[in-house]
Order: structure tokens, then C-alpha cells, then sequence
């Protein structure tokens, strides 16, 4: 949508404007409640005429961040963060729509500010006259304007060359709507962008430097898959460069959300129709039935918010004896459920983690036979060489007509070249585990042509080699991983969009405070976890605690998505800094980054199981079934 610098006096004061400003930026408060002023400039002027500050309108701008319980209630989740200008004459009558004990709190020096007191407080303190309409022409001073900051799109910053105008921003709606030019008479622009970016995601634009994007769907997710790639790194060495990460993987994640064309828009759009959509895929909190009892309590910088947590112990790690007791006289796995129900709580010791990998991978099944996984073994064997030799077998002429398998080679050699590069089997850049992963990924690319290659997949396959030492296995072994996680690289980021939802929704299940307060940020999106869902948590924790994460996963023993509680008992970690520091997608972002190394699988696997048991136990099987319905999938590219 093209949009002029200037809207032209009828966009300005014309009654557009009034459906711009939607009805919900009603703010009935009620007594006790605090509006926490975020930034308040006096001398911005509105004017009819954008040609010049004659008749112009002196006023105030304001944002202000108002509590839950102070929007109405068809917008309780939505509306906390309200731009508002009003003029100078009107400002004692904004003062009498406040109620009696309301009060003002400047965040910056800390002082509470009483409102005027108010016998009878105004329903609606909206202008619902709306500029350009008789009463507002005929008295100016009555002119405001009121927005939530969810329905502001982006805002415009105009400063003329020195001497030949006055500074002044404007403000488009998500509508596409452009409001009245606000100017700013004696500076103040620049604090009230650094106001807005401690409530709201702030990005410039790449098409226009003056222009900055709020909350902008597509840039969030952008850093939060920069971050995977900033993870990389090899001993001593220096960083990809980012527009080279941006262009090689063109077919990857990035396919599908950042691009600026068609197919990534419309993903966003995907995105943030499910956004508008989430409260009907499960019902308020208020309707979910939980009950505390015991509480962990969690000091959030505001308030103490209790969640009850059961207690949850972990286990010694499966020994080779009882492995091997596990078997009856023909190899069979006497009791499934048992075995795994040991796994998950305590993971395997080393000397029994190859062929226990094979089992929860879904290379052998748990009913075979000693005979029958040794015949098995040998034809899987064979047929790794055959998906092997198909590449290896392209010469240096058909791989000038074949680009894509250039491509993704180019890929695999990039990537695999800075894997896991402190563990010693890959210190070697020519050594065995580097070759042996380089040909794990490069076979299953002709395995799987779908697919085919995306970042990440190395860090799913090197633990594989690590285990196994053996290229078939660990093919077979990282095919059957590859199984559960390949929606993860998908080009539409359907399997993406799906983890964010319902992690989205188990949030709001078992910590709804937590869950208003991310929505409050824009944050709900749940892009600030795309790495620790993208290669399952791989980055986050030390090889061998990984490997103990990865077993509780595979066993499927409580959940099939127990990951989300993994990530939930993870992201809960932070959940006390995130809101006492009223952290944004950035510093959140950060946040759960610098998470990476510092945590325990065992701890978290004990919160995990906790907030299962939690979840299970208090939400109601309507619910608990609403949680997990997977995302629309996206319309076709036509």
C-alpha cells in the first residue's frame, strides 16, 4: 500500500477518522487502578491545514499504558497501550472521566500523579464526534485522538531541513488509515519512539528510514531465525555474514516467512490471522478449571503468582543390567511400557545408548527378535549404499544442469563445517565425523527429494554419528528422527506455526498472568522460542544433557508433545525478569538465547513432568484437547 508523507487535508480531518479510532479505546476506570504513563509531551499541535500551524490545535500526546481490568471487556486481552493526543482546552474534561481514586504513575520518575476528582464519571471519554463532523469544526478544542497501539500499522517521521518547517509524525492505522499530522514544536520525537520501543516492538523499515513498523510480524520472526544462524560457530572464527545466511537458505525457513514477496506475506498474514483468532480455539482462563493448593511461588516484580506444582523426583539413568533384563530369551522387549517409563525418568547410561537409540528411534521395533534385527541391519545396510552412491555417482558435467543439487551441496558443506566443531570426534575438518555427517545429510537428500536439505538438520544428525559410529546406523537412526521433525522444515512452516500455537495455548492454560502480560508485548507469536523448537532444544544444553532430554522426548511417555511442556518449564524460568523488567521481543528474545548452557535437563525435565501433571490434572478434557488442534494450514501459492 503506497502511503504520501502528507495526507491531504480531507484524510486528516475528514470522518474516516473516526472509524480509525475504534470504540474499544474506552476506558471506564475503575477505582484503585493505576494508569501507568509512559511518555507525555505538551506543545504537539494538530492543524486542519497541513500546509502551515495557523489555527492549529495545542495539546498534549500521551501513551499510557492501562491496566487489564480498566479496558472493556470485549478487549481485555488486546488493549493496554493507548496513544492519545488531546488539546489543551479539553484537558480538565479528560480529568473529570476519570474516577475519583484514579491516579497516574510516570514510569520514568517513579511519582504517582493524582487524576481531578470526579463525582460522575463519563461512559465513554471517546470524542465520538470525530473530527471533521459539525461539533468539532465548530469547537476545536474538542478534537482527539485515541488509538490502541495493537491497531497502529507503522508511524511516519518527517523533519524538514532546518529553518523550513516543524518536525511532525504520522500516524497509519491497520487499516491503512492515515491520521492527522501530530507536530512536535519542541522536540520530543525521538523519546517518544524510545517510549514506544519499551512497550512495543519498533522496526525501521527497509524501504523508507523514516518510516518504523510497530509490532511487525515478519521482522520478529527474522531475528528470532537469525539467532539459530548467530549460534554458529567455529573455533576461533567469525561469524556468517547475514545477508549471505539470508540468500543460501532461500529454500529453507526463510523461504517461507521472511521473503517480501507474495509467499512470505502471506504466511504473516496466515500468522497473524490466527493471532486475531486464538480466542476462539480455547476458552478465557477464567472458564478453565485449575485449583491451587501448594504453591510455588514466583515473585514477578509486581505481584506473587502462584502456580501449583506437584512434586516430581528423577531417576538413576537405565543400566546395562537392566537393559539387558529387559529382553525375553528371543530379543523381544518383555515390557514396552516399563522400559520406556525408565527411560524418560532417567535416561540411559552411555554403554547401552546405541542400541537404546534404536528402539525409541523406530529403527528396530520393540517386538523384534535378535534374528530379525540382524537381518534387518544388513538390508538397511545395502540400501544406505544405494542412496550414496546416487550422488556420488553425478559428474562434473550433469552438476552443471543441476542446480538445486549444487545448491543444497554448497549447503551441507557450509553447515557441516561448523558442527559441533568442540567435540572431538569433529575437530578435525577432514576427519571422520565431519565426512561420515557430510554423508549422512547428503544421502538423505536423495532419500528424501521433498525435503531435501534445510539448516538445523546437521544438528539433528551429528548426535546420531556421535552415538552410532557407524554411517548406516546413524542415517537410519536420523531418517526415523527426521520423521518426527520434518515438519519443523517445512517451506510453508506449517509444524512451526502449530508448535507456537499450542505452546501459545498451554501458556494461557497454566499461567494466565504470564500470558497477559506477553500479549500486553505483542509477544504471543512465541517467536522468541523458534531455536529451542527448530532443533529440538540442541543448543541449549550440553551434549550429554541433551542426549538425556532427546530420550525423555522419544519415549513418548507422558505426551506426544511434551516438548512444549519442556520449552514452557524453560521459558518459565525467565518469567520473573520478563515482566519485572517489562521485557519486549528483543529483550525476550535475548533472554531465552542467554538461557543456552546455563540450564539443568534433569531440573528441567523434573519442571517439565511437574507442569504436565499440573496441566493434566486442573484443565478439563474439552480444553486439553482444544490445546493441541494444530494451526490452519496456509492457502496455496497461486
Amino acid at each position: 500500500m503506497e502511503r504520501s508523507d502528507v495526507p491531504s487535508p480531507a484524510e486528516a480531518v475528514g470522518s474516516s477518522i473516526v472509524a480509525a479510532v475504534s470504540d474499544s479505546a474506552d476506558v471506564s476506570v475503575m477505582p484503585d487502578s493505576a494508569i501507568r504513563l509512559v511518555f507525555r509531551k505538551p506543545g504537539v499541535f494538530v492543524c486542519p491545514s497541513v500546509r502551515s500551524l495557523e489555527n492549529s490545535i495545542g495539546g498534549v500526546l500521551q501513551i499510557l499504558q492501562v491496566p487489564p481490568q480498566v479496558a472493556s471487556s470485549a478487549e481485555k486481552d488486546a488493549i493496554d497501550i493507548l496513544v492519545q493526543w488531546t488539546s489543551y482546552a479539553s484537558l480538565s474534561k479528560l480529568a473529570s472521566n476519570l474516577s475519583l481514586s484514579t491516579s497516574f504513575l510516570d514510569l520514568g520518575t517513579g511519582q504517582t500523579v493524582a487524576s481531578k476528582e470526579n463525582k460522575e464519571p463519563a461512559r465513554n471519554p471517546v470524542n465520538t464526534s470525530g473530527p471533521g463532523s459539525k461539533d468539532s469544526l465548530s469547537k476545536p478544542e474538542s478534537y482527539e485522538i485515541k488509538i490502541p497501539l495493537h491497531q497502529i500499522h507503522s508511524i511516519k517521521k518527517v523533519v524538514p531541513a532546518l529553518g523550513s518547517g516543524t518536525p511532525y509524525i504520522i500516524i497509519f492505522t491497520d487499516k491503512g488509515i492515515a491520521l492527522p499530522p501530530l507536530y512536535f514544536t519542541s522536540g520530543g520525537i525521538k523519546e517518544m519512539f524510545t517510549a514506544l520501543k519499551s512497550c512495543a516492538y519498533v522496526t525501521r523499515s527497509e524501504e523508507d528510514s523514516n518510516l518504523f513498523l510497530i509490532n511487525d510480524t515478519a521482522n520478529m520472526l527474522v531475528k528470532s531465525m537469525t539467532s539459530l544462524e548467530e549460534s554458529n560457530r567455529i573455533n576461533g572464527l567469525e561469524r556468517r555474514d547475514r545477508a549471505g545466511f539470508f540468500s543460501d537458505i532461500s529454500l529453507s525457513i526463510l523461504g517461507a516467512f521472511s521473503k517480501v514477496p507474495k509467499m512470505g506475506r502471506k504466511a504473516i498474514k496466515s500468522l497473524k490471522n490466527e493471532e486475531k483468532h486464538r480466542d476462539e480455539d480455547v476458552r478465557k482462563p477464567s472458564s478453565i478449571h485449575y485449583s491451587l493448593g501448594e504453591f510455588e511461588l514466583v515473585d514477578d516484580g509486581e505481584q506473587q503468582h502462584a502456580i501449583e506444582l506437584p512434586q516430581v523426583e528423577r531417576e538413576a539413568p537405565v543400566t546395562a543390567v537392566e537393559w539387558r533384563a529387559a529382553f525375553d530369551p528371543n530379543g523381544k522387549v518383555s515390557d514396552p511400557s516399563a522400559i520406556k517409563r525408565r527411560i524418560f525418568k532417567g535416561g540411559v547410561e552411555n554403554s547401552i545408548r546405541k542400541e537404546c537409540w534404536k528402539f525409541l528411534l523406530g529403527y528396530y521395533s520393540w517386538n523384534t527378535t535378535y534374528s530379525e534385527r540382524e537381518a534387518l541391519s544388513a538390508a538397511k545396510r545395502d540400501e544406505y549404499l544405494v542412496y550414496k552412491r546416487q550422488w556420488q555417482s553425478i559428474t562434473k558435467e550433469q552438476e552443471k544442469h543441476f542446480a538445486k543439487f549444487r545448491n543444497r551441496r554448497s549447503r551441507v558443506e557450509k553447515d557441516v563445517a561448523r558442527t559441533d566443531r568442540d567435540l572431538p570426534v569433529f575437530k578435525d575438518r577432514d576427519g571422520p565425523g565431519l565426512t561420515a555427517l557430510h554423508n549422512i545429510l547428503m544421502s538423505y537428500i536423495f532419500f528424501n527429494f521433498d525435503v531435501g536439505y534445510v539448516q538445523g538438520m546437521n544438528d539433528l544428525a551429528a548426535p546420531m554419528w556421535l552415538i552410532m559410529q557407524d554411517e548406516s546406523e546413524a542415517f537410519w537412526c536420523f531418517k526415523h528422527y527426521m520423521e518426527t521433525m520434518s515438519s519443523n522444515f517445512d517451506k510453508d512452516q506449517q509444524g512451526m506455526n502449530t508448535h507456537f500455537l499450542q505452546l501459545e495455548r498451554l501458556l494461557r492454560c497454566i499461567d494466565p498472568t504470564f500470558h497477559q502480560y506477553l500479549g500486553r508485548v505483542s509477544c504471543l507469536n512465541m517467536f522468541f522460542v523458534y531455536r529451542w523448537i527448530l532443533i529440538n532444544f540442541k543448543r541449549e544444553f550440553s551434549c550429554d544433557d541433551v542426549m538425556v532430554l532427546w530420550e525423555a522426548i522419544w519415549t513418548n511417555y507422558l505426551h506426544p508433545k511434551f516438548h512444549l511442556f519442556i520449552a514452557l518449564a524453560m521459558l518459565l524460568t525467565a518469567r520473573g525478569d520478563i515482566i519485572s523488567q517489562r521485557m519486549g521481543f528483543d529483550q525476550i528474545l535475548q533472554c531465552m538465547n542467554n538461557l543456552s548452557g546455563k540450564l539443568s535437563a534433569d531440573d528441567v525435565l523434573k519442571r517439565a513432568e511437574a507442569l504436565f501433571r499440573n496441566f493434566d490434572a486442573r484443565t478439563d478434557d474439552e480444553v486439553k484437547q482444544a490445546v493441541f488442534v494444530a494451526a490452519p494450514r496456509q492457502e496455496a501459492e497461486t
